[in-house]
């Protein structure tokens, strides 16, 4: 490992394509572990039965937006008025979407059903879906309006301490974050909310059974921010390694990850994180220039549509299940027999869902965020770190 200055590392660069593209590869993994699901509604002979270990997709975002904290928010640290900018700029680029996508989905739940109370909610856990915060629904289990919304309570418990820390120096805040997440994992050794089961999501989950929102955020997955934010320091210290380091711990990572499908998952954030961790560093910390070509271009593209994609795949995926279902055979008289064509089917809901979510990241998130951050910049001015 070798300490370099010069101005080709680009330390206070604009965001790494690096970044991007594991953000690409997270949010298809994730997309590729709820297509097990569509699957299964054609019967018990599901073709991608390990599809369900892309959900380690999640680990990788946690470890990520823990090194983007750090790496984004040079001009924060110890600045007066830095915490709520920073704050206020994490809004501006998670709530829009998220509170669309609730509110599009209550609305046709309404129009549905008529009523939400037949599908497990009250009105009180939609209230705490809006506002982020972990309440249970009626049957107990502990998941927001937009199921897959339940990894953004643990990102906004995230912003909120980092918010916290931002008035201290780089280093002091991502120690003190730090501190104060290991505070958190112990104390809930007193209360403990239980394992948690990575891959399952039903009531058997002690995590999304948690009784209180303290129960539920103090899971030891929230380490894995802590991961990416070390790899930050590293990263902003100037710290590099060679190409064969960097090809050694994304074929550790690998590895690790091939053991948890074989051997299953023990701790969560010491098993799947510390494979995100592996690929994180190993992309980051790599000395080697990488071009950017078409492909990188491409996976830069939807690793920055890769929240909308998250956010928006398990309700997009039902359009093409109702063409499939209804629509070919009713007007085409065409049938499609998923089971023997269930690649063409796979592939179609793939391309399906990335491009929807390219679309809304184009023409929603990206100009409706610019437009919150001008406004919170014009409001709040943060001046430029000296040097």
């Amino acid at each position: 490992m070798k300490r370099i200055v010069s101005k080709e590392n680009a330390l206070y660069s604009a965001p790494l394509v690096s970044i991007q593209v594991l953000r690409a590869l997270a949010a298809s993994a994730i997309l590729f572990a709820h297509l097990w699901p569509e699957f299964q509604l054609y019967g018990p002979n599901n073709p991608f039965p390990n599809f369900t270990y892309g959900a380690a997709g999640v680990d990788l975002f946690f470890v990520i937006s823990g090194f983007v904290m750090v790496y984004s928010s040079e001009r924060f640290f110890a600045q007066p008025g830095g915490s709520i900018q920073f704050f206020l700029r994490r809004l501006a680029r998670i709530v829009p979407l998220y509170w669309a996508v609730t509110t599009a989905w209550l609305l046709y739940l309404l129009q549905l059903r008529g009523t939400i109370d037949v599908e497990d909610m009250s009105w009180s856990s939609v209230a705490a879906s809006y506002a982020f915060l972990p309440y249970p629904r009626p049957s107990g289990l502990n998941v927001p309006v937009v199921g897959v919304g339940w990894t953004l309570n643990f990102e906004m418990f995230f912003y909120a301490a980092f918010a916290l820390a931002v008035v201290l120096p780089r280093r002091m805040a991502v120690f003190s974050v730090t501190a104060f997440f290991i505070a958190v994992i112990l104390a809930a050794c007193i209360y403990p909310p239980g394992p948690f089961k990575p891959f399952d999501f039903s009531a058997d989950n002690p995590l999304f059974l948690a009784d209180n929102p303290f129960a539920f955020l103090a899971d030891s997955i929230i380490f894995e921010f802590v991961y990416g934010m070390l790899i930050a320091l590293v990263f902003r210290a100037g710290f590099r390694i060679p190409l064969w380091g960097s090809v050694l711990l994304l074929a550790l990572g690998a590895a690790l990850f091939g053991c948890t499908i074989i051997y299953g998952v023990w701790l969560r954030a010491f098993t799947l994180g510390i494979v995100a961790t592996c690929l994180v560093a190993g992309v980051t910390l790599c000395a080697a220039k990488v071009r950017t070509g078409k492909v990188l271009s491409a996976l830069a593209l939807v690793g920055n549509a890769s929240y909308a994609l998250y956010l928006l795949h398990t309700v997009v995926m039902m359009i093409p299940r109702s063409v499939v279902l209804w629509y070919l055979p009713t007007y085409l008289h065409i049938r499609l027999d998923v089971h023997a064509h269930y690649w063409l089917y796979g592939a179609f809901l793939f391309a399906f869902c990335i491009g929807t979510a390219i679309a809304v990241y184009l023409y929603f998130e990206r100009p409706m965020t610019r437009a919150l951050q001008r406004l919170i910049g014009t409001r709040l001015r943060i001046p430029s770190p000296a040097g």
